[in-house]
């Protein structure tokens, strides 16, 4: 006979334990008296949810607020060019408070510290990583970066994910020269956000080095190997929408979404370094195409080339589709439905989003 496990993931609700003894059993001995089975309140892909948000969450406050405002109060202190425009401005006879109250001092120091804010961001990241620790511990620097599964003759699906990549940014190109025509420029954004060393050396390694390497640590990494439990297909959906609500614009978070779809099953079902290396090879384009003395007509014919090259593998490969995803079905019932309905992720999703729309106004010019 077979006997039905039974699930892991489902609350044992009051009423379902055994009975103890047999009512028609008239004898005087008493029935043992046993301590009932535990009642699981929630499960676990509700309590993970919860830990994985609140640790996003912070990382994101981290990133973005608390190490801000550190390294900002560091460049105020330390960085010549402000001390010397303080002190120029007090030896002329103008009190410190008139200086401060002056627009022009307002837009001096945003200048300066925009020139940092490369680093900021670098500085910021590796402190959101670190907060990981709190729900990957030792696995953070274990299976979240050494995964690794072998390519073997599967090479055609690196090059395809590369290509799609590149493609993509073709739509958003001309997504980007629609929305030009009202008068507003949404590629404005991500520039304003990051500051003036964008195509230096700095910028380089920064954008195309260390960003793309922390940030697949953090989303490809720890959140995609903690949520994989409960079906891969839920793992790289919910970090690829965490990746986009990460860049803080609406903007660059779409194509960072489809972008961390991409990803997140090249790190999966290959490994994180080759996730890393598209990563940076994606980041590495956009910087070379951003140097001024690059031709204006290479970007679109690159990513053109791309998106037609995306198409015909699509279509060369219908009937795989399917098969990948069903590859990834869920590991219990309806993930997306628990995962996507728990209160913490409501609301840190909600609340980014309205951030990310913000970011689109204040910063895009």
């Amino acid at each position: 006979m077979n006997v039905r496990k039974p699930r892991s993931d489902v609350a044992v609700q009051p009423g379902d334990e055994p009975v103890i003894g047999d009512e028609s059993d008239e004898t005087d001995e008493q029935p043992a008296v046993t301590e009932p089975p535990s009642v699981r309140k929630h499960t676990p892909i509700w309590t993970d949810m919860v830990r994985v948000m609140l640790v996003f969450a912070g990382a994101y406050i981290m990133m973005q607020f608390i190490m801000s405002a550190i390294m900002t109060v560091l460049i105020f202190f330390f960085d010549s060019p402000i001390q010397d425009y303080l002190t120029d401005r007090t030896n002329a006879g103008e009190s410190l408070q008139a200086v401060f109250d002056d627009p022009a001092t307002t837009q001096f120091l945003l200048q300066r510290v925009a020139v940092y804010g490369l680093l900021i961001t670098i500085v910021g990241d590796v402190a959101a990583l670190s907060l990981y620790l709190i729900i990957r511990k030792k696995k953070l620097f274990t299976t979240d970066i050494t995964t690794t599964k072998p390519v073997n003759n599967r090479w055609l699906e690196l090059g395809a994910a590369i290509v799609f990549i590149f493609g993509i940014q073709l739509v958003l190109s001309l997504v980007d020269s629609l929305i030009s025509l009202s008068g507003y420029d949404p590629s404005t954004v991500q520039s304003n956000l990051i500051g003036p060393d964008t195509n230096t050396v700095i910028g380089f390694f920064s954008i195309v080095i260390i960003a793309p390497f922390l940030e697949e640590w953090m989303f490809r990494g720890a959140i995609l190997r903690h949520l994989v439990p409960y079906g891969v297909n839920f793992a790289i959906v919910t970090q690829a929408l965490l990746f986009g609500l990460w860049h803080s614009n609406l903007y660059q978070g779409i194509f960072a979404f489809v972008t961390g779809l991409i990803l997140g099953y090249v790190a999966f079902n290959f490994s994180l370094k080759w996730s890393y290396a598209m990563h940076a090879t994606s980041n590495g384009v956009a910087f070379l195409f951003g140097i001024s003395w690059m031709p204006q007509w290479l970007p679109g014919a690159f990513f053109a080339l791309a998106f037609i090259a995306s198409a015909v593998i699509i279509v060369h490969f219908r009937k795989v589709i399917p098969l990948v995803v069903a590859e990834g079905a869920p590991q219990i019932d309806h993930p997306f439905q628990q995962g996507w309905k728990n209160p913490a992720f409501i609301a840190v999703a909600a609340v980014l989003f309205v951030i990310c729309c913000v970011m689109m106004v204040v910063a895009g010019g």
